[in-house]
């Protein structure tokens, strides 16, 4: 698990660098949904492990 959250962390850095608002949670999600698919793992699994 700690490599999906070194990924969404990651990814969070990378979009508040390139100066993507952040308000924009839509977008926020759909990077996060493709982090978690690259994983294998769904959204309920990764809310349950935390």
């Amino acid at each position: 698990m700690t490599d999906v959250l070194y990924d969404l962390h990651s990814a969070e850095g990378v979009l508040q660098v390139a100066g993507y608002n952040m308000g924009k949670e839509e977008d926020l999600n759909a990077y996060y949904e493709a982090i978690l698919m690259n994983h294998n793992i769904t959204q309920a699994q990764f809310d349950s492990s935390l």
